[in-house]
C-alpha cells in the first residue's frame, strides 16, 4: 500500500505551519485532515479513522499531552500511531509523551528527511517499506536516450532514484536508458537507468497515465545528491512562498 492510500490527521494552532505541513504531505501523496486544536482532533479521529495523528504540544482548548492521553486511553483510538511535532525542547515533556505512547517526536522546524523516515516507520510498521525515497509530482520534460536515439518525454513523478514518464508506447521492461534532467541550477544531470515497469492505456486502472517507470542505476554520488536536492526543492518550493522556515532540508 503506497502513501496515497494513507490518511494523516495533523493539528497545530499555528495556521501557517499547519497549512505548510498539509501542502507538503499532500505533495508526498498523502491524504491530509487538518485540525486546529486537540478538541477538534478528538472529534475528527472517530469520524475519519486516520492512519496516523500528528500533534503539536502547545494548543488552546486541549493541549497535545492531554490529547495524547485521551487517544491512548480510548480503545477505539489507542492503536493509531501518534507523532508529536513541536518546537518545545523540554525533556520532561518529551519523556512524558514517550511514556504515554507517542511513537516519535519531531522538532520544529521539521526536517523533511526526518519527516519522511518517520512516516515510513509509522505507516508501514512491521512491513517492508513501500517508498524508501522522497517522491514528488513533476510536470517537467526530460530527454531520454536509448539505442542511439533520443526523445523528449513529459514526466508525471520523480523520486531520488527514479522517474515516471508519460508515453503511449513505453519501452520494454529491461531497456537500458540515459535520462537527462534540467535541474534548478541550470545545469542538467544525466543518469543511467533502466525501465522496470510500463503501463498501457487500459492497464492498471487510471491512477496514472500510460507510460514507463525508470529506475536510476547511476552510481555517481555527486549526481545523486544533486537529484536529491532537486526533488526536495520541488516538495518545499510552494511552502517557501509563505515566508517561514517551518520545513528544512538536511
Amino acid at each position: 500500500m503506497g502513501f496515497r492510500k494513507k490518511k494523516i490527521l495533523i493539528t497545530d494552532d499555528d495556521r501557517i505551519f499547519l497549512m505548510q505541513m498539509c501542502l507538503l504531505m499532500r505533495k508526498m501523496g498523502l491524504s491530509v485532515i487538518p485540525a486546529e486544536d486537540g478538541s477538534e482532533v478528538l472529534k475528527l479521529v472517530k469520524l475519519q479513522r486516520p492512519d496516523l495523528i500528528m500533534l503539536d504540544i502547545h494548543m488552546s482548548m486541549i493541549d497535545g499531552v492531554k490529547t495524547l492521553r485521551y487517544l491512548v486511553d480510548d480503545k477505539e483510538t489507542s492503536e493509531i500511531p501518534v507523532v508529536i511535532v513541536s518546537s518545545d525542547r523540554n525533556l520532561e515533556i518529551v519523556e512524558q509523551c514517550r511514556v504515554l505512547g507517542a511513537y516519535a517526536f519531531l522538532k520544529k522546524p521539521v526536517d523533511i528527511r526526518n519527516l519522511h523516515e518517520t512516516l515510513q516507520d509509522c505507516l508501514f510498521m512491521g512491513a517492508r517499506r513501500n517508498r524508501k525515497y522522497l517522491r514528488s509530482p513533476y510536470s517537467g520534460y526530460v530527454t531520454l536516450k536509448a539505442d542511439g536515439t533520443q526523445q523528449r518525454y513529459a514526466a508525471e513523478t520523480i523520486s531520488e532514484r527514479g522517474i515516471y514518464l508519460i508515453s503511449p508506447e513505453p519501452l520494454p521492461v529491461g531497456s537500458g536508458v540515459e535520462i537527462e534532467i534540467d535541474l534548478d541550477d541550470g545545469k542538467p544531470v544525466s543518469l543511467e537507468g533502466g525501465v522496470i515497469y510500463h503501463k498501457g492505456m487500459f492497464g492498471g486502472g487510471f491512477d496514472s497515465p500510460p507510460g514507463m517507470a525508470i529506475e536510476f542505476l547511476d552510481k555517481d554520488q555527486a549526481k545523486l545528491e544533486r537529484l536529491t536536492g532537486f526533488v526536495s526543492g520541488i516538495l518545499t518550493r510552494e511552502i517557501a512562498n509563505y515566508g517561514r522556515d517551518s520545513i528544512v532540508i538536511s
